[in-house]
């Protein structure tokens, strides 16, 4: 297949080479201004995009980038405008001006021109709609990648190019009746953090670690978790996987169906809200909300209408809408407060500089810096109020975020500890819990494996619901186990970037069964076995025969890929 497409290459740049010295004008400037737009687009942008992504833009992506609303206006390529700017047109000044030459030093063609131009027209409609194969998408040549993916837009508008996969839509079913959770039951308060890595802040306050000073003045007693992780590195499915507490290769239908966190809570008799700075266009995100029984839903359209789509609205906003929400009297309230703005390419805030320059790391750090500084106020101003004051307040992220470790940048893109290793912590006043369960909590937290399912059924438990009869056949098929209770002697944990409900440059997949990890790097195409109880931060790979048990558990999941069966 890359033969064929290496081939296709050739043609097309030696065809219309010779028809940028065809004697007609017109021909001559098409012909230059496909060469121009190949090499901006084909070589610059594509290398771009591979340094990012390990992957390379195909019919697909680009598919997919028509779903997303004003990636044009993305803070993330306006901040890399100049790079973007300078990796396309170096090679397209370069292309044009190697072919005016040619024309110059050649002279205008003269021996069958109009063919010439013919041949090159029909290699790049040929390369525009051949039908290469899916599950080969990236065996190509990344200028043939990209000029057959600038048909997909066009076949998808006929009707002839599959919608890109995302969420389904919620259908989300309704709980049987329960028994009410009582007006002295203690509010629960959720914050989810943005690519949060495990080892940017400070889960619980700590001598030494001073990445978190604002949360450690506002939440100085919080149990942090040393051994948290997420089950995918992107976000939609990590906060999917939180939102209905199944596992990763939960099929779509069944997903769509689940009750969710808020469901459970109101279930149970608690006012439920959901207050984020994303903007929940991507990925079909709101859409996959509908039918749940949210009381109160706000997020970065509500507050700006054109509200970019990698860092959405200010994250401080939340705060006074949350301080309002608990406020409002009533039922005891279960809360979700989900932030946004430590994405790539990382909000800046004035005053809040911990990084040196304008690299990724030192605007990650930046973003960390002015997030604590939220997440501090938003805990301090929570604990002002009423219901604040007896709130059991809950902490993670969806993911962290990859700077260089395992030659992958930001995330999404592997599963790696950099990408899914998350913070975790919990912060419960005095009698919210019994001392018992404190005890616990904090015996285990430096030694507890926990997934972000662990924390879904630990929400559910904190509501009351998962000891309600009605609701039993459905706390069966919850992946995970609340942290209120005996963890398992052994279990399976299944990571996945890829489902159904997502478009993926490269497969990544895996489990965990502490303290081993397997998992597929699909841009190396390889498996890594990691001990994560004797390197955490997965250095070093172990021999592949450590992991030996797990290779039946992924080919049951995900099949046999990148190995002989």
């Amino acid at each position: 297949m890359y033969a064929e497409g290496a081939a296709l290459s050739l043609l097309g740049w030696g065809l219309t080479m010779e028809a940028a010295r065809h004697p007609r004008r017109i021909v001559r400037a098409t012909a230059l201004a496909f060469l121009g737009f190949t090499a901006a687009f084909g070589i610059g942008l594509q290398a771009v995009v591979r340094a990012l992504t390990h992957a390379y833009l195909g019919r697909r992506a680009l598919v997919l980038a028509l779903g997303i609303p004003s990636l044009a206006r993305s803070s993330y390529l306006t901040h890399d405008a100049l790079r973007i700017g300078a990796a396309c047109l170096v090679p397209a000044v370069l292309v044009v001006a190697l072919a005016l030459a040619r024309g110059r030093w050649l002279g205008v063609r003269r021996s069958h021109p109009t063919a010439t131009a013919g041949m090159a027209a029909a290699v790049i409609l040929l390369t525009l709609f051949a039908p290469f194969p899916v599950k080969g998408f990236q065996c190509l040549p990344p200028d043939v990648l990209w000029i057959n993916g600038t048909a997909g837009p066009l076949l998808y508008a006929l009707g002839l190019e599959r919608k890109p996969r995302a969420l389904p839509v919620g259908e989300h079913q309704a709980l049987p009746a329960a028994p009410q959770a009582s007006a002295a039951a203690p509010p629960v308060i959720l914050i989810l953090g943005e690519s949060i890595r495990r080892d940017a802040t400070c889960s619980a306050r700590t001598p030494g670690c001073e990445e978190s000073p604002r949360l450690d003045e506002a939440a100085p007693d919080r149990i942090g978790y040393a051994r948290a992780f997420s089950t995918a590195s992107c976000t939609e499915l990590a906060s999917t996987a939180l939102w209905t507490g199944l596992a990763v290769d939960t099929p779509e239908a069944l997903l769509a169906r689940a009750p969710l966190v808020w469901d459970w809570a109101r279930a149970r008799g608690y006012r439920t809200g959901y207050l984020t700075s994303q903007n929940l266009l991507f990925q079909q995100s709101d859409l996959f909300l509908r039918g749940s029984r949210i009381d109160r839903l706000r997020e970065a359209r509500s507050r700006v209408l054109d509200a970019p789509i990698d860092d959405g609205s200010p994250d401080e906003d939340l705060t006074a809408e949350a301080v309002e929400f608990l406020e409002a009297g009533g039922a005891p309230p279960f809360l979700v407060i989900h932030h946004a703005n430590t994405h790539a390419p990382y909000r800046q805030t004035p005053g809040f500089t911990r990084g040196p320059g304008d690299d990724p790391r030192s605007r990650y750090r930046n973003s960390l810096a002015a997030s604590d500084a939220v997440v501090g106020d938003l805990v301090a101003r929570i604990r002002r109020t009423e219901q604040g004051r007896r709130a059991v307040i809950l902490y993670t992220s969806d993911h962290g975020e990859a700077f260089g470790e395992h030659g992958a940048w930001f995330h999404s893109f592997d599963l790696h500890a950099e990408q899914i290793d998350v913070p975790l912590w919990i912060d419960a006043p005095p009698g919210a819990l019994p001392s018992a369960v404190v005890d616990r909590l904090r015996r285990e937290a430096p030694t507890r494996p926990v997934a972000i399912l662990d924390l879904t059924a630990t929400v559910l438990d904190l509501v009351g619901a998962l000891d309600v009869p009605a609701f039993h056949e459905r706390a069966a098929a919850l992946a995970g186990v609340s942290l209120l209770r005996d963890p398992p002697a052994r279990r399976d944990v299944l990571l996945w970037n890829c489902p159904p409900t997502r478009e993926c440059a490269a497969e990544a997949f895996g489990v965990v069964s502490y303290p081993l990890k397997l998992h597929y790097v699909g841009h190396e195409h390889r498996y890594a076995c990691q001990d994560l109880e004797a390197d955490p931060a997965e250095v070093t790979s172990v021999p592949q025969a450590r992991c030996a048990a797990l290779f039946p558990v992924l080919d049951g999941a995900f099949g046999a890929q990148g190995r002989a069966p």
